[in-house]
Protein backbone atom coordinates (compact mmCIF):
# COMPACT_ATOMS: atom_id res chain seq x y z
CA UNK A 1 0.00 0.00 0.00
CA UNK A 2 1.06 3.75 -0.46
CA UNK A 3 1.15 5.44 2.73
CA UNK A 4 0.14 9.00 1.75
CA UNK A 5 -1.45 8.89 -1.30
CA UNK A 6 -5.05 8.23 -0.12
CA UNK A 7 -7.42 7.27 2.36
CA UNK A 8 -10.71 5.16 3.16
CA UNK A 9 -13.42 7.06 5.54
CA UNK A 10 -16.46 4.66 5.43
CA UNK A 11 -17.35 4.37 1.88
CA UNK A 12 -15.82 7.22 0.73
CA UNK A 13 -12.35 7.11 -1.16
CA UNK A 14 -9.81 10.28 -0.67
CA UNK A 15 -7.23 10.56 -2.89
CA UNK A 16 -4.71 12.96 -1.05
CA UNK A 17 -1.42 14.94 -2.03
CA UNK A 18 -0.23 15.28 -5.96
CA UNK A 19 -1.49 12.51 -8.07
CA UNK A 20 0.52 13.44 -10.92
CA UNK A 21 2.68 11.06 -13.20
CA UNK A 22 6.65 12.17 -11.80
CA UNK A 23 4.87 11.16 -7.94
CA UNK A 24 2.75 8.46 -8.76
CA UNK A 25 5.52 6.21 -11.19
CA UNK A 26 8.59 6.77 -8.59
CA UNK A 27 6.44 5.40 -5.85
CA UNK A 28 4.93 2.74 -7.77
CA UNK A 29 1.45 2.81 -7.01
CA UNK A 30 -0.52 -0.08 -7.24
CA UNK A 31 -4.41 -0.31 -7.60
CA UNK A 32 -4.56 -3.47 -5.89
CA UNK A 33 -4.06 -1.93 -2.77
CA UNK A 34 -7.05 0.70 -2.88
CA UNK A 35 -10.25 -1.29 -0.83
CA UNK A 36 -13.71 -1.04 -1.86
CA UNK A 37 -15.66 2.30 -1.77
CA UNK A 38 -18.97 3.90 -3.41
CA UNK A 39 -18.16 7.29 -3.40
CA UNK A 40 -15.43 9.86 -3.88
CA UNK A 41 -13.92 12.88 -2.68
CA UNK A 42 -11.49 15.08 -4.30
CA UNK A 43 -11.02 17.90 -1.81
CA UNK A 44 -7.94 16.84 -0.33
CA UNK A 45 -5.57 16.50 -3.58
CA UNK A 46 -3.11 19.13 -3.93
CA UNK A 47 -2.23 18.38 -7.65
CA UNK A 48 -3.36 16.35 -10.15
CA UNK A 49 -2.72 15.53 -14.12
CA UNK A 50 -4.62 13.62 -16.71
CA UNK A 51 -2.27 10.41 -15.76
CA UNK A 52 -4.01 10.68 -12.10
CA UNK A 53 -6.85 11.31 -13.52
CA UNK A 54 -7.23 7.71 -15.78
CA UNK A 55 -6.07 6.09 -12.34
CA UNK A 56 -8.82 7.73 -10.07
CA UNK A 57 -11.27 7.07 -13.68
CA UNK A 58 -10.11 3.00 -14.01
CA UNK A 59 -10.60 2.56 -10.16
CA UNK A 60 -14.25 3.82 -10.33
CA UNK A 61 -14.77 1.74 -13.32
CA UNK A 62 -13.60 -1.21 -11.54
CA UNK A 63 -16.09 -0.58 -8.54
CA UNK A 64 -19.12 0.92 -10.70
CA UNK A 65 -18.67 4.25 -9.37
CA UNK A 66 -20.52 7.22 -11.18
CA UNK A 67 -19.14 10.82 -11.88
CA UNK A 68 -22.73 11.92 -9.99
CA UNK A 69 -20.91 10.20 -7.11
CA UNK A 70 -17.53 12.31 -7.15
CA UNK A 71 -17.15 15.46 -4.78
CA UNK A 72 -15.19 18.56 -5.20
CA UNK A 73 -15.63 22.26 -3.68
CA UNK A 74 -13.87 23.80 -6.37
CA UNK A 75 -14.46 21.69 -9.72
CA UNK A 76 -11.01 21.96 -10.52
CA UNK A 77 -9.84 18.60 -10.86
CA UNK A 78 -13.71 17.58 -11.18
CA UNK A 79 -13.67 18.89 -14.67
CA UNK A 80 -10.59 17.12 -15.39
CA UNK A 81 -11.85 13.30 -14.51
CA UNK A 82 -15.13 14.46 -16.54
CA UNK A 83 -12.78 14.86 -19.63
CA UNK A 84 -11.09 11.63 -19.01
CA UNK A 85 -14.83 10.09 -18.95
CA UNK A 86 -16.05 11.67 -21.47
CA UNK A 87 -12.85 10.49 -23.59
CA UNK A 88 -13.34 7.11 -22.95
CA UNK A 89 -17.22 7.19 -23.61
CA UNK A 90 -16.07 8.16 -27.10
CA UNK A 91 -13.21 5.67 -27.91
CA UNK A 92 -15.82 3.01 -26.63
CA UNK A 93 -14.83 -0.28 -27.99
CA UNK A 94 -15.37 -0.71 -31.91
CA UNK A 95 -18.73 -2.69 -32.44
CA UNK A 96 -18.79 -5.36 -35.63
CA UNK A 97 -20.32 -4.26 -38.24
CA UNK A 98 -22.46 -6.47 -40.51
CA UNK A 99 -22.01 -6.99 -44.56
CA UNK A 100 -25.40 -5.32 -44.86
CA UNK A 101 -24.41 -2.48 -43.10
CA UNK A 102 -20.72 -2.06 -45.28
CA UNK A 103 -22.71 -2.28 -48.57
CA UNK A 104 -25.39 0.57 -47.26
CA UNK A 105 -22.29 2.71 -46.08
CA UNK A 106 -20.69 2.32 -49.50
CA UNK A 107 -23.68 2.77 -51.39
CA UNK A 108 -24.54 5.67 -49.62
CA UNK A 109 -21.14 7.17 -49.70
CA UNK A 110 -21.34 6.60 -53.65
CA UNK A 111 -24.82 8.54 -53.64
CA UNK A 112 -23.93 11.21 -51.81
CA UNK A 113 -20.41 11.69 -53.96
CA UNK A 114 -22.61 11.99 -57.64
CA UNK A 115 -24.78 13.96 -55.98
CA UNK A 116 -22.09 17.02 -54.45
CA UNK A 117 -20.49 15.88 -58.65
CA UNK A 118 -23.37 16.99 -60.24
CA UNK A 119 -23.80 20.15 -57.57
CA UNK A 120 -20.94 21.35 -58.40
CA UNK A 121 -21.23 20.70 -62.32
CA UNK A 122 -24.31 23.19 -62.00
CA UNK A 123 -22.57 25.55 -60.14
CA UNK A 124 -19.63 26.00 -62.77
CA UNK A 125 -22.44 26.20 -65.34
CA UNK A 126 -24.38 28.92 -63.25
CA UNK A 127 -21.29 31.07 -62.78
CA UNK A 128 -19.52 30.32 -66.28
CA UNK A 129 -22.60 32.40 -67.25
CA UNK A 130 -23.66 34.85 -64.54
CA UNK A 131 -20.10 35.98 -63.89
CA UNK A 132 -18.04 35.38 -67.18
CA UNK A 133 -16.90 38.43 -66.42
CA UNK A 134 -14.22 37.39 -63.66
CA UNK A 135 -12.74 34.73 -66.44
CA UNK A 136 -9.10 34.79 -65.49
CA UNK A 137 -7.55 34.70 -68.86
CA UNK A 138 -4.01 34.72 -67.38
CA UNK A 139 -4.95 31.70 -65.56
CA UNK A 140 -6.10 29.92 -68.89
CA UNK A 141 -2.83 30.70 -70.70
CA UNK A 142 -0.60 29.85 -67.72
CA UNK A 143 -2.69 26.72 -67.16
CA UNK A 144 -1.88 25.70 -71.13
CA UNK A 145 1.90 26.41 -70.69
CA UNK A 146 1.86 24.40 -67.15
CA UNK A 147 -0.79 21.22 -68.28
CA UNK A 148 0.39 21.18 -71.64
CA UNK A 149 3.86 22.00 -73.23
CA UNK A 150 5.57 21.55 -69.79
CA UNK A 151 3.95 18.08 -70.47
CA UNK A 152 5.53 17.53 -73.70
CA UNK A 153 8.49 15.85 -72.46
CA UNK A 154 6.79 13.22 -70.19
CA UNK A 155 4.06 12.70 -73.00
CA UNK A 156 6.70 12.29 -75.75
CA UNK A 157 9.13 9.69 -73.56
CA UNK A 158 6.10 7.90 -72.39
CA UNK A 159 4.43 7.14 -75.90
CA UNK A 160 7.86 6.72 -77.55
CA UNK A 161 8.73 3.61 -74.82
CA UNK A 162 5.17 2.54 -75.81
CA UNK A 163 5.44 2.11 -79.59
CA UNK A 164 8.95 0.83 -79.19
CA UNK A 165 7.94 -2.17 -76.91
CA UNK A 166 4.64 -3.05 -78.47
CA UNK A 167 6.55 -3.04 -81.80
CA UNK A 168 9.62 -4.89 -80.15
CA UNK A 169 7.27 -7.69 -78.55
CA UNK A 170 5.30 -8.47 -81.72
CA UNK A 171 8.12 -8.46 -84.05
CA UNK A 172 9.12 -11.36 -83.23
CA UNK A 173 5.73 -13.44 -83.51
CA UNK A 174 4.91 -11.92 -86.69
CA UNK A 175 8.73 -13.07 -88.32
CA UNK A 176 7.97 -16.60 -87.68
CA UNK A 177 4.91 -15.93 -89.55
CA UNK A 178 6.35 -13.77 -92.30
CA UNK A 179 3.80 -11.24 -91.59
CA UNK A 180 6.42 -8.36 -91.14
CA UNK A 181 4.91 -5.74 -93.07
CA UNK A 182 1.80 -6.00 -90.34
CA UNK A 183 3.32 -4.89 -87.71
CA UNK A 184 2.82 -0.96 -89.31
CA UNK A 185 -1.24 -2.06 -88.53
CA UNK A 186 -0.43 -3.61 -85.24
CA UNK A 187 1.36 -0.78 -83.79
CA UNK A 188 -0.26 2.34 -85.61
CA UNK A 189 -4.00 1.63 -85.27
CA UNK A 190 -3.06 0.14 -81.65
CA UNK A 191 -1.50 3.64 -81.02
CA UNK A 192 -3.36 5.91 -82.17
CA UNK A 193 -7.26 4.42 -80.93
CA UNK A 194 -6.68 3.38 -77.82
CA UNK A 195 -2.87 4.00 -75.79
CA UNK A 196 -1.93 7.48 -76.93
CA UNK A 197 -5.40 8.84 -75.66
CA UNK A 198 -5.19 6.69 -72.28
CA UNK A 199 -1.64 7.53 -71.71
CA UNK A 200 -2.34 11.42 -71.86
CA UNK A 201 -5.25 10.84 -69.45
CA UNK A 202 -3.64 8.97 -66.76
CA UNK A 203 -0.21 11.57 -67.16
CA UNK A 204 -3.09 14.87 -66.87
CA UNK A 205 -4.39 12.57 -64.19
CA UNK A 206 -1.76 12.26 -62.79
CA UNK A 207 0.34 15.94 -63.51
CA UNK A 208 -2.92 18.03 -63.52
CA UNK A 209 -5.77 16.88 -61.72
CA UNK A 210 -3.91 16.43 -58.49
CA UNK A 211 -1.95 20.06 -59.41
CA UNK A 212 -5.77 21.50 -59.39
CA UNK A 213 -6.77 19.73 -56.35
CA UNK A 214 -3.66 20.83 -54.43
CA UNK A 215 -3.85 24.53 -55.37
CA UNK A 216 -6.94 25.53 -55.23
CA UNK A 217 -6.99 23.04 -51.70
CA UNK A 218 -4.29 25.35 -50.28
CA UNK A 219 -6.21 28.13 -51.60
CA UNK A 220 -9.62 27.43 -49.27
CA UNK A 221 -6.82 26.37 -46.44
CA UNK A 222 -5.04 29.82 -46.52
CA UNK A 223 -8.70 31.60 -47.01
CA UNK A 224 -7.88 33.18 -50.58
CA UNK A 225 -11.15 31.16 -51.65
CA UNK A 226 -13.42 33.36 -49.09
CA UNK A 227 -11.43 36.28 -49.79
CA UNK A 228 -12.38 35.92 -53.10
CA UNK A 229 -16.08 35.97 -52.86
CA UNK A 230 -16.09 39.09 -50.22
CA UNK A 231 -14.35 40.89 -53.28
CA UNK A 232 -17.29 39.50 -55.66
CA UNK A 233 -15.53 37.73 -57.38
CA UNK A 234 -16.59 33.98 -58.33
CA UNK A 235 -14.19 31.50 -57.52
CA UNK A 236 -16.11 28.94 -60.20
CA UNK A 237 -15.17 32.03 -62.70
CA UNK A 238 -11.65 32.72 -61.93
CA UNK A 239 -10.32 29.57 -60.54
CA UNK A 240 -12.17 26.80 -62.07
CA UNK A 241 -13.16 27.47 -65.34
CA UNK A 242 -10.23 28.55 -66.81
CA UNK A 243 -8.36 25.39 -65.75
CA UNK A 244 -11.18 23.21 -67.14
CA UNK A 245 -11.18 25.49 -70.63
CA UNK A 246 -7.39 24.83 -71.02
CA UNK A 247 -6.95 21.34 -70.76
CA UNK A 248 -10.27 20.43 -72.23
CA UNK A 249 -8.39 22.73 -75.61
CA UNK A 250 -5.07 21.39 -74.97
CA UNK A 251 -5.34 17.54 -74.61
CA UNK A 252 -6.41 16.35 -77.89
CA UNK A 253 -3.19 18.36 -79.28
CA UNK A 254 -0.87 16.21 -76.44
CA UNK A 255 -3.32 13.17 -78.27
CA UNK A 256 -1.94 14.21 -81.95
CA UNK A 257 1.28 14.59 -80.70
CA UNK A 258 1.70 11.31 -78.61
CA UNK A 259 0.28 9.39 -82.20
CA UNK A 260 3.13 11.35 -83.49
CA UNK A 261 6.03 9.70 -81.18
CA UNK A 262 4.52 6.33 -80.44
CA UNK A 263 4.46 5.39 -84.22
CA UNK A 264 8.13 7.02 -84.71
CA UNK A 265 8.79 4.68 -81.78
CA UNK A 266 7.50 1.57 -83.58
CA UNK A 267 9.16 2.45 -86.98
CA UNK A 268 12.55 2.51 -85.65
CA UNK A 269 12.07 -1.01 -84.15
CA UNK A 270 10.69 -2.19 -87.49
CA UNK A 271 13.86 -0.88 -89.32
CA UNK A 272 15.91 -2.73 -86.78
CA UNK A 273 14.13 -5.89 -86.18
CA UNK A 274 12.25 -6.70 -88.82
CA UNK A 275 14.52 -4.68 -91.97
CA UNK A 276 11.63 -2.66 -92.75
CA UNK A 277 12.43 0.72 -94.24
CA UNK A 278 10.80 3.89 -93.49
CA UNK A 279 9.66 4.48 -97.04
CA UNK A 280 7.87 1.02 -96.42
CA UNK A 281 6.61 1.73 -93.15
CA UNK A 282 5.05 5.34 -94.27
CA UNK A 283 3.83 3.69 -97.36
CA UNK A 284 1.68 1.15 -95.50
CA UNK A 285 0.84 3.31 -92.98
CA UNK A 286 -0.91 5.73 -95.62
CA UNK A 287 -3.31 2.71 -96.54
CA UNK A 288 -3.67 1.06 -93.36
CA UNK A 289 -4.55 3.93 -90.45
CA UNK A 290 -7.73 5.02 -92.17
CA UNK A 291 -9.28 8.93 -91.13
CA UNK A 292 -12.23 6.91 -88.77
CA UNK A 293 -9.39 5.40 -86.77
CA UNK A 294 -7.16 8.95 -85.98
CA UNK A 295 -10.68 10.82 -84.89
CA UNK A 296 -11.41 8.09 -82.77
CA UNK A 297 -8.70 8.34 -80.58
CA UNK A 298 -8.76 13.00 -80.86
CA UNK A 299 -12.29 12.35 -79.99
CA UNK A 300 -11.94 11.19 -76.67
CA UNK A 301 -9.20 13.19 -76.11
CA UNK A 302 -11.66 16.66 -74.74
CA UNK A 303 -13.51 14.19 -73.22
CA UNK A 304 -10.56 13.22 -70.92
CA UNK A 305 -9.15 16.69 -70.43
CA UNK A 306 -12.88 17.86 -69.61
CA UNK A 307 -13.65 14.87 -67.14
CA UNK A 308 -9.57 14.90 -65.51
CA UNK A 309 -9.94 19.28 -64.90
CA UNK A 310 -13.57 18.76 -63.38
CA UNK A 311 -12.31 16.12 -61.17
CA UNK A 312 -9.56 18.23 -60.05
CA UNK A 313 -11.01 21.29 -58.99
CA UNK A 314 -14.13 19.58 -57.87
CA UNK A 315 -11.98 17.91 -55.54
CA UNK A 316 -10.10 21.09 -54.32
CA UNK A 317 -13.54 22.81 -53.76
CA UNK A 318 -14.41 20.13 -51.41
CA UNK A 319 -11.18 20.58 -49.15
CA UNK A 320 -11.68 21.67 -45.50
CA UNK A 321 -9.73 24.02 -43.71
CA UNK A 322 -6.85 21.46 -42.57
CA UNK A 323 -3.74 20.81 -43.96
CA UNK A 324 -4.21 17.23 -43.97
CA UNK A 325 -7.51 17.06 -45.90
CA UNK A 326 -5.35 18.84 -49.18
CA UNK A 327 -3.66 14.97 -48.99
CA UNK A 328 -6.99 12.90 -49.01
CA UNK A 329 -8.41 15.00 -51.76
CA UNK A 330 -5.60 14.84 -53.80
CA UNK A 331 -5.41 10.92 -53.91
CA UNK A 332 -8.96 10.98 -54.31
CA UNK A 333 -8.24 13.14 -57.16
CA UNK A 334 -6.08 11.17 -58.82
CA UNK A 335 -7.72 7.86 -58.29
CA UNK A 336 -10.88 8.89 -59.52
CA UNK A 337 -9.42 10.34 -62.69
CA UNK A 338 -7.67 7.74 -63.49
CA UNK A 339 -11.13 5.22 -62.91
CA UNK A 340 -13.53 7.87 -64.59
CA UNK A 341 -11.06 7.96 -67.90
CA UNK A 342 -11.15 3.91 -68.04
CA UNK A 343 -14.54 3.97 -67.88
CA UNK A 344 -15.09 6.61 -70.47
CA UNK A 345 -13.01 4.73 -72.36
CA UNK A 346 -14.64 1.61 -72.07
CA UNK A 347 -17.95 3.36 -73.13
CA UNK A 348 -16.19 4.69 -76.11
CA UNK A 349 -15.22 1.26 -77.29
CA UNK A 350 -18.78 0.04 -77.28
CA UNK A 351 -19.79 3.15 -78.84
CA UNK A 352 -17.34 2.82 -81.53
CA UNK A 353 -18.00 -0.78 -82.16
CA UNK A 354 -21.91 -0.52 -82.20
CA UNK A 355 -21.09 2.35 -84.91
CA UNK A 356 -18.59 0.20 -86.80
CA UNK A 357 -16.24 2.91 -86.19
Amino acid sequence: MSEGLWKIEGDVFFPLGSWRLDDLVSIGFDLGDVPEFKRVDLSLLSDMDTYGALLIADLMKERDVGLDKVFEPSNRYLKLLEMVFGRERTCGKPQNVGVFEQLYSVVETTLLSFLSFFDFLGRLLIHAVLHFRDFEIRVFLRDIETSGLKAIPVIGTLSFLIGVVISYQSAAQLARFGANIFIVDLVSISVVRELSPLIVAVLMSGRSASSYTATIGLMKVNDEIDALEVMGISPFSALVLPRILSLTIITPFMVVFADLVGIFGGALVAKFSLGIEFSQFASRLGGVLAPHHFWSGVIKAPVFGLFVATVGTWKGMLVEKRAESIGFRVIESVVTSIFGVLVIDAIFSVVFRWLKI
